[in-house]
């Protein structure tokens, strides 16, 4: 069941085009995309990162998702 808020939210989505969003806009969200990039790829070769990459090889299905600087690909 859809809540106001949600069919709200969701009518801004699809009617939005993207020459309307502001250009500050779209370069913070390039930053924040390349920061998220940047942090995974550094964080796989953290122990943590390691870690949780072995174990999702281990408990991997299908491999449609890649774990980016793994070497793999695994289940989502």
């Amino acid at each position: 069941m859809n809540t106001p808020n949600t069919e709200r939210i969701v009518r801004f989505i699809v009617q939005t085009r993207f020459q309307d969003i502001p250009e500050k806009a779209l370069s913070v969200a390039r930053q924040a995309m390349m920061d998220c990039v940047g942090v995974a790829l550094a964080g796989i070769r953290q122990p943590a990162g390691e870690l949780t990459a072995k174990w999702a090889q281990s408990a991997a299905g299908s491999s449609r998702s890649t774990i980016w600087g793994a070497g793999f690909r695994t289940s989502a």
